[in-house]
């Protein structure tokens, strides 16, 4: 899998959610982006556009922690987040690194196996997608 997600707060401390503290994110959906336009039917087939939006998004996922310390990478993601007074996910798609505000929306706690603890992730989206600069 060549794209990488991160959560990242204000100070530009970041989470890798890759695998590379056995935290990765997986089944991811509502990265793309939607629109809320408005079309007024103007006469057989033609329409027009009267109103252009994008409604906020919700960005869902599975955050899954193994290993010997996967409660402990538990508390720690949710520390991170709760305690980040602004969260983006950054998205790595090939090179370039997008970034999204995000709150959360809930991180739920499953059940925990001798190996690995899987949870559900939401995210409320605060901005569109934007580059670093």
């Amino acid at each position: 899998m060549s794209r990488k997600f991160y959560l990242e707060n204000q100070n530009g401390d970041r989470i890798p959610l890759n695998g590379e503290r056995d935290v990765w994110l997986y089944d991811v959906t509502g990265i793309g982006v939607d629109t809320a336009n408005d079309f007024a039917d103007i006469s057989r087939g033609f329409y027009a556009e009267t109103k252009a939006g994008i409604p906020q998004q919700t960005i869902d996922g599975t955050l899954l922690f193994k290993g010997p310390c996967r409660l402990q990478n538990y508390a720690d993601t949710v520390n991170f987040i709760l305690n980040a007074a602004e969260l983006r996910l950054v998205f790595i798609p090939v090179s370039t690194e997008y970034y999204r505000k995000v709150k959360l929306k809930f991180l739920s706690r499953g059940e925990s196996t001798r190996v690995h603890l899987e949870t559900s992730l939401s995210l409320s989206v605060l901005s569109p997608w934007y580059l670093p600069t």
